[in-house]
């Protein structure tokens, strides 16, 4: 009988742990006959996935070598090499499969050697398969795997077991150039690991790496597996999507950034963006691309237009990473609109630190002027307010920005209750000082008040100019005391001896391009005053000339009192310049300057008329045409109103329908400015206030109302169609339509811009003391 119980010990580093070894070895076969050798049950204990060779037990009564043997019945096994007998036994060489653990067999029959038929029993061989603890090791690759930029990419994951065993699981660890989509898993049909990740860096192209480890059963591997990664870069082109929000709030004039909503397939920023064909806005800025974004980044700055329904463009990206841009097609765009247009605000001022805030007063002069870095600023200067039980003539000068919101006090002496005597360095204290802005300085002239010899309540002529960059008044024309008559020279000629007679309540106004002021009118000295009359209303116009300091006489009437001329004057004839016609004496009119025309326009008034009518209040507006040819001369035109009446009540019609039959109420102490529309080029004049009269009553008005100079047309806007009406205020900066000033007349007032924005401060009024320090913006 042969026992036989060799093995074959695989090379494993983990070779101490394999074991195969003969558990059970027993002859329950019975034997056919005496003559029949009998195979055996054999038992083992074995490894997973490692190959052994085993000594088949038998034993034969004649003592016959069996000739070989068949093996049948295969459980997890595999036969590497078939039974081989020689005289000492029969060996047979197997492996246990990778996976399996648990009871693994085969069965066998011996062969006889000389007819090769069975001649044993069958016998099984079990062996008791254990897990084998080895470790996976993860491949990692040295030539770099491919992938495009921000392309999702699938990746496979090699490793080696030892003994076969497949993984059940993984772990991938990224560069900062990569993020995972889908996480690390295994086929347990396959073996094979994978993992699908995505360029985590926009426009990222270059080497990144992947370091992962994997796991069989129980045991995970090292993070020893390592692949690199080539991005290869995709220069498709950016595409332009439409704009996704339905309407905006925007207050007019405004800039606001709009989001051009793009995007590319690789994330490529874009740097380029064109944007044509705007209609409903104006560009602030050109267009503009974030470069560290592909997606939503470009943005575009613009300033709606007045009573815009919506704003349309066309808008295309351009990448210029590559070689060759790519562009996308042009996106049209609109966007409906719903604008905060012609509404009031009341601003509360911060006052200033040490010095608070300017006293309620009226008749002060207010600028608007943008320095240099590009923020706005108003100017309040003198005015008369209460003090010391009585009327007091101010000349301090505070600024207040429209960025930070705050007074601040300049020069001169603030609130102080006592009037101030002129020096060489600053005026005097004064009120109704007629004030116009050029750049980031500001001239005012003449007005009511001290001169340098401390003669009081006299009218003046002086003109100051104030520079913002030095904080320094200097005189720049005219006398230092009071009471001067005008000297007229020749007509439309700038001469150093021409001067205008002292005034207060004029109008002034400057070109667009800064060259000169305009003055008209206002209550002083004209030239030769009648016998007992030193002083009256007047209607000369004046043009200084910035740049050597001169002053030219244009036009009207030499002396005080006068009224004017409405030859021809009709419906039909209205905007018809004639050198026939001009208005009367004005004191408390208002004027505003086109820039682009340097045309003067002027409306109402106290003062008189053509056809003797006076003195009262009026309602006519005036045009001066400059003669292109010549830096001074000119004619007027007769634009709407009524000239040859006083105290005329208006026709307000619908609020905010244009008609060519409303008209405001004839008055004076008003505010007018004007504006251009960004969409038609219109340009057009507001009126705001005064004191006039509404339904037969007189008193403080605070209807607005919008003249358009091509249609010819009067709207009402806001306000009340009656006198002394209160305010109405929803908040310090609150735009609202809600939203009004009080009744007055008499404020400060300038306009920031050509595009409507309009400050009013102070002014007499309803509401007690007569006199207050509110200040409003229009917009």
């Amino acid at each position: 009988m042969f026992l036989l119980g060799c093995i074959k010990v695989p090379s494993d580093p983990q070779s101490a742990r394999t074991r195969f070894t003969s558990n059970v070895h027993n002859s329950s076969s019975l034997a056919i006959n005496s003559a029949t050798p009998i195979a055996y049950n054999l038992y083992y204990n074995g490894d997973q996935g490692v190959e052994y060779t085993i000594n088949l037990s038998y034993s034969d009564p004649l003592g016959r070598s069996p000739g070989g043997c068949l093996i049948s019945d295969l459980n997890n096994i595999t036969v590497v090499r078939n039974c081989l007998c020689t005289g000492s036994g029969c060996l047979v060489a197997i492996t246990t499969d990778n996976d399996f653990v648990g009871e693994a067999s085969f069965s066998y029959e011996l062969l006889s050697a000389s007819t090769g038929a069975v001649y044993s029993n069958k016998a099984t061989v079990t062996i008791v398969v254990a897990e084998v603890d080895d470790t996976p090791t993860a491949d990692g690759t040295v030539i770099p795997v491919g992938m495009l930029e921000d392309v999702a990419t699938e990746i496979i994951l090699s490793y080696r077991d030892q003994n076969g065993d497949k993984a059940v699981g993984c772990k991938a660890y990224y560069s900062e150039e990569l993020r995972e989509i889908k996480g690390c898993s295994c086929s347990s049909s396959t073996g094979l690991c994978s993992v699908t990740m995505i360029n985590s860096t926009p426009n990222y192209n270059g080497l990144a790496a992947l370091t992962y480890q994997v796991r069989t059963n129980t045991l995970i591997a090292a993070p020893t597996g390592v692949i690199t990664i080539y991005i290869t870069p995709v220069d498709d082109p950016p595409m332009a999507f439409t704009y996704a929000t339905p309407s905006a709030l925007i207050e007019s004039e405004t800039p606001v950034a709009i989001v051009l909503l793009s995007a590319d397939v690789d994330s490529s920023p874009v740097p380029v963006c064109t944007v044509t064909e705007i209609v409903g806005a104006t560009p602030s800025s050109d267009c503009y691309c974030t470069p560290t974004d592909g997606n939503s980044s470009c943005k575009m700055n613009f300033s709606l237009a007045e009573a815009s329904s919506n704003l349309s463009y066309l808008y295309r990206l351009v990448d210029t990473t590559p070689s060759t841009p790519n562009f996308s097609h042009y996106q049209a765009i609109s966007i409906p609109i719903t604008n905060t247009l012609d509404l009031w605000a009341k601003i509360v001022p911060t006052p200033d630190s040490f010095k608070g805030t300017p006293a309620p007063r009226s008749n002060l002069s207010v600028a608007c002027t943008t320095n240099a870095r590009g923020e706005e600023m108003l100017w309040f200067y003198g005015g008369d307010y209460s003090g010391n039980g009585g009327n007091i003539l101010a000349n301090d000068l505070w600024s207040w920005s429209a960025s930070s919101k705050k007074f601040a006090l300049s020069k001169g002496t603030p609130n102080s209750g006592t009037p101030v005597v002129g020096i060489a360095s600053i005026p005097g204290s004064r009120s109704g000082a007629a004030i116009a802005s050029v750049g980031e300085n500001f001239y005012i002239y003449g007005g009511y008040g001290y001169d340098f010899l401390g003669d009081s309540m006299k009218y003046l002529n002086d003109l100051w100019k104030y520079q913002e960059s030095s904080g320094e008044w200097s005189r720049v024309a005219g006398e230092l005391v009071s009471g001067g008559l005008a000297i007229y020279d020749t007509e439309n000629s700038f001469s150093s001896a021409a001067r205008p007679g002292s005034r207060s309540y004029a109008s002034m106004g400057s070109k667009g391009d800064g060259s000169g002021l305009w003055l008209y009118g206002g209550y002083g000295y004209a030239g030769t005053p009648p016998a007992g009359s030193a002083s009256g209303t007047l209607a000369d116009l004046w043009l200084y000339r910035t740049s050597d300091n001169m002053w030219a006489y244009v036009h009207g009437s030499k002396t005080i009192n006068n009224g004017g001329s409405c030859i021809g004057i009709s419906a039909a004839t209205r905007g018809t310049p004639s050198s026939s016609i001009y208005p009367g004496a004005r004191y408390n009119a208002s004027v505003a300057v086109e820039p682009t025309s340097n045309a003067l326009w002027m409306f109402g008034g106290n003062g008189y008329g053509c056809s003797d009518a006076g003195p009262g209040r009026f309602n006519d507006l005036w045009r001066f045409h400059p003669d292109a040819s010549s830096s001074a001369a000119g004619i007027w035109s007769y634009e709407s109103g009524t000239p040859n009446a006083s105290d005329v009540e208006g026709v307000y019609g619908t609020r905010s329908i244009p008609s060519t039959t409303n008209i405001p109420a004839a008055r004076y102490g008003h505010s007018m400015w004007g504006a251009i529309d960004a969409v038609s080029g219109d340009y057009s004049l507001y009126v705001f206030g005064g004191y006039g009269s509404a339904g037969g009553v007189s008193g403080y008005l605070n209807d607005l109302w919008r003249y358009n100079t091509r249609t010819r047309e009067w709207t009402w806007l806001a306000g009340s169609s009656s006198v002394d009406s209160a305010e109405s205020s929803t908040g310090s900066g609150i735009f609202s339509s809600s939203n009004t000033p009080r009744g007055k007349a008499f404020g400060g007032f300038c306009s920031g811009s050509s595009k409507g924005k309009f400050w009013i401060f102070g002014g007499s009024g309803v509401g007690g003391i007569g006199t207050n320090n509110e200040l409003w913006k229009f917009d």
